[in-house]
């Protein structure tokens, strides 16, 4: 064993005295203080003792004594004996120990000098964090260094309101931050938090015990764990050296994320939280804000924090939600910005919509400090050119808040990044389509463009432009070589046209009109049928773009999706069938008749499995068409099929199934009925007998 770790425990098990000696002193200083007060309203303390023995293994450790609260015999609590005077600073902190205390005193509260000194001796040299630690856990020597060191497993208590009741929820106006600071501060501090280039690694450890839990809780307060590691993280980006520190690299990176994910979107949101405690919390998304802001001053681009901006900026969080009533503070932004007119976000129009107070003091407040200005800076950069990531963090959780934006003040900003957008896109090469996070975040940055101008400023004719750009973009991926570039394309092109159908859709989408005449001018189906269809997963991307097109297919492309079978394996003829079947089912008559004739025609020199696959394929769209004359055809032709001369009898059998499951499918007592009577006529004439009889026997079991 080496010296230093000899020494290390010779300091442990001093430690352990000294906290043994402390905590049997402590019912004789409170017993000293209780002198000539009422005995029978203070509860007796409960005091945590701790005996050092050994385990079968020959190691140490300290084992936890419960104390009785049970007075004794005679009724009254028993005191220590007097203790023996100690000299010099022994006998100091004696004195300081025995000083008059408060009335609420308690033996958890209490905060020995014996323990901050020894941890001061055992290397932990600040006295903020060492008594922030011991105050965490309960003036526990062990504890504490447990936090010191981030050895502990936690502290587990649940966001609700009855367990924060240890720290003072918010309640005051989020406005006079100054006033609540002050309400609840839980240190000797006072004023604002002191600016230091030293990441507090206490809070971060005490952060992570207690929203990395599934009983969490986010500590809230403006001088509480979080509020100090933003604000030492906006120290440490104000001079660039986030990254730099291993600290706030880890804050960052995980507990950052976590505790804004909670604040803005757990159910307790919505459920439990009240005014104070919304108002509280306000001041935390303001502190994010100043942190964001300083660090968009240099480069790399802040991708995770500008996706917590993001959630905040969002007005359908469960945050946004819950305090989309309160006011916007005209009178504070006037003051601040000379005029609402000048301010960057403003309530809509609509005097009956919600105000959403948080949201729009939110983003004033980041365009107060320079947010948007030094996105602009960013996307000026000719020396360090952003790629289409970074473009679309940057811009996205601007169109998320797109309709609270100041149409005038934010077009001079956000214009100039559209057109840096567009010309980054038109100069992407071949080469650069290969690479799936670059298509990715592309064709999200062409969406996140298009919503914005059709949002903020831009016209009809610059709108079109801009709806032709991307759609441009996605035929040009679409005919690419590259297998990731088609299946961004066809997700993309999904998107489109889930957005023309989707009830829920409140954000502004290409017109169904422009998207049709896009999809049928540019033959967009044949490009995409000539991609991977071996794929599942091709095919599967695939069918959004069939059920929409199904009605508006000519017979020439009817034809060309059939032709498509020939000379394939058999994985990639199961996914032709499937296009037909999702395409089949939207036919219109002249077009599901068209298909009808060219099964029929190739027929008789089909193989034995691709008329089995047939059959099936007549079967789903049968069962899946919401069209009368279909399921009706379909019926027809599968009888047909299934009186064929010389067929096999499992085909027979196939036919007859596949019928019977359209007959029932939809129901159709009239369908049934013709149907039974065919199968009488043919026991009648001894026509395929057996086939008849098991049909009829199908069709009568199946009348309800």
């Amino acid at each position: 064993m080496k010296i230093s770790e000899i020494s290390t425990i010779d300091k442990w098990v001093n430690c352990r005295k000294i906290e043994e000696k402390k905590i049997d002193e402590l019912p004789s200083l409170v017993s000293e203080h209780e002198e000539g007060a009422d005995t029978t309203t203070v509860p007796p303390p409960r005091i945590l003792r701790r005996k050092f023995s050994s385990n079968q293994g020959g190691s140490r450790r300290f084992d936890k004594v419960e104390p009785s609260n049970e007075p004794s015999s005679s009724g009254k609590r028993q005191r220590s004996p007097p203790e023996t005077p100690e000299k010099g600073a022994a006998a100091s902190r004696k004195r300081r120990r025995s000083s008059p205390l408060p009335a609420q005193f308690s033996a958890m509260d209490y905060i020995g000098e014996d323990n901050v000194d020894t941890l001061k001796a055992m290397g932990f040299t600040d006295d903020n964090e060492v008594r922030h630690a011991l105050r965490l856990a309960k003036n526990d020597l062990s504890e504490a260094v447990s936090l010191l060191t981030r050895e502990t497993s936690g502290l587990d208590a649940r966001m609700t309101e009855s367990n924060n009741s240890s720290v003072p929820l918010p309640s005051t106006s989020p406005t006079d931050a100054a006033q609540f600071a002050a309400s609840t501060d839980t240190t000797d501090d006072s004023g604002p938090l002191p600016d230091s280039l030293e990441f507090p690694t206490t809070h971060l450890y005490e952060l992570e015990s207690r929203v990395l839990t599934s009983s969490w809780n986010v500590p809230f307060g403006p001088k509480e764990s979080l509020a100090r590691c933003l604000h030492a993280a906006r120290c440490l980006a104000r001079e660039k050296l986030c990254e730099g520190d291993d600290g706030c690299n880890r804050f960052m990176g995980n507990v950052l994320v976590e505790a804004f994910n909670k604040l803005l979107n757990s159910a307790e949101v919505q459920n439990r939280w009240n005014k104070e405690t919304l108002d509280g919390i306000l001041l935390m998304h303001l502190s994010l804000v100043a942190f964001v802001v300083e660090r968009l001053a240099y480069l790399p681009i802040p991708i995770n924090l500008l996706k917590i901006i993001a959630q905040l900026f969002d007005p359908n969080s469960n945050y946004m939600q819950k305090t989309k009533l309160r006011y916007f503070q005209r009178d504070k932004w006037e003051e601040a910005f000379g005029s609402t007119e000048n301010a960057y976000a403003v309530p809509r129009c609509d005097d009956s919509t919600p105000e959403y107070g948080f949201l729009l003091e939110v983003l004033n407040e980041f365009g107060s400090l320079g947010g948007f200005d030094r996105m602009l800076s960013l996307f000026n950069d000719d020396e360090h050119k952003i790629d289409a990531q970074g473009m679309y963090s940057l811009l996205h959780p601007l169109r998320l808040s797109a309709e609270f934006l100041n149409r005038e003040k934010m077009k001079p900003i956000l214009k100039p990044c559209v057109e840096r957008a567009l010309a980054y896109v038109n100069n992407l090469e071949e080469n650069d389509l290969r690479s799936s996070n670059i298509t990715s975040y592309v064709v999200d940055l062409i969406g996140c463009v298009g919503e914005l101008g059709q949002l903020l400023w831009l016209s009809s004719v610059e709108q079109d432009e801009l709806d032709q750009a991307r759609l441009g973009f996605i035929l040009r991926l679409l005919k690419s070589q590259h297998f990731g570039a088609r299946m961004q394309a066809l997700k993309e092109v999904s998107k489109l046209l889930d957005a023309l159908v989707d009830p829920k859709k409140d954000r502004p989408v290409i017109s169904s009109e422009k998207i049709s005449s896009w999809l049928t001018d540019n033959r967009v189906l044949s490009v995409a049928l000539e991609g991977n269809i071996d794929q599942s997963q091709y095919v599967d991307r695939l069918k959004t773009l069939l059920s929409f097109l199904g009605p508006r297919l000519s017979c020439q492309e009817v034809s060309k999706i059939w032709s498509l079978r020939k000379g394939r394996a058999a994985v990639a003829v199961d996914n032709v069938f499937t296009i037909l079947a999702q395409a089949a089912c939207k036919f219109k008559e002249p077009e599901f008749d068209h298909l009808i004739a060219l099964i029929l025609k190739n027929w008789s020199t089909e193989e034995t499995r691709m008329k089995d696959r047939i059959l099936f394929l007549l079967g789903q769209v049968g069962k899946e068409t919401s069209f009368v004359y279909t399921h009706e055809k379909v019926a027809e032709v599968l009888w047909t099929l299934s009186h064929e001369n010389g067929l096999e009898m499992p085909l027979v059998i196939s036919a007859l199934r596949a019928q019977l499951g359209v007959v029932n499918e939809h129901s159709k007592d009239g369908l049934r009925e013709i149907y039974i009577n065919k199968c009488m006529e043919d026991l009648t004439k001894k026509k395929h007998t057996m086939p008849a009889m098991w049909h009829l026997s199908e069709l009568l079991e199946s009348i309800k």
